[in-house]
């Protein structure tokens, strides 16, 4: 129902890398997908209600500021992980099931080892230097607004 652009669900497909054009397409169809949005907008409005950045103040300016921000911070993260980094440090962002072969305990240590472990344009595994280090750079460019 929600949409992954970013998921590779059949694991018997033939891995091919993402080209540069590719990888940038991919960050926009994530970045304005309508859940996106959604979530976003659903972030600003627990922020709101819990007043938990009480700088920005309550009323319907400060949840739109809210709202904004939150969408800065997606989009930032995209942008430095999945298109810029990605790119030209040559590693694919997205994710590749391991499928019903494995049993649940090795898809699971699968799929926490993403969070630092990614694929490469050459197919092999290796250290995501794009998703680490593109998710601090959108953190450190969302500190400065």
């Amino acid at each position: 129902m929600i949409p992954n652009f970013q998921a590779v669900s059949d694991p018997t497909t033939p891995y091919v890398p993402l080209r540069v054009q590719d990888k940038w397409r991919l960050f926009v169809k994530e970045t304005l997908d309508p859940f996106t949005f959604g979530s976003s907008a659903a972030g600003a409005a627990l922020s709101q209600w819990h007043n938990t950045a009480p700088k920005y103040g309550e009323g319907t300016l400060p949840y739109f500021q809210r709202f904004g921000a939150a969408q800065a911070d997606v989009t930032t993260q995209n942008f430095f992980s999945d298109a810029v980094l990605a790119s030209l440090l040559h590693e694919d962002p997205r994710y590749f099931r391991k499928g019903p072969a494995f049993t649940i305990l090795r898809r699971i240590g699968y799929a926490v080892s993403r969070v630092v472990i990614t694929r490469k344009d050459s197919g092999r595994d290796g250290f995501s230097y794009s998703g680490v280090f593109g998710t601090g750079l959108g953190i450190a460019l969302s500190n400065a607004y």
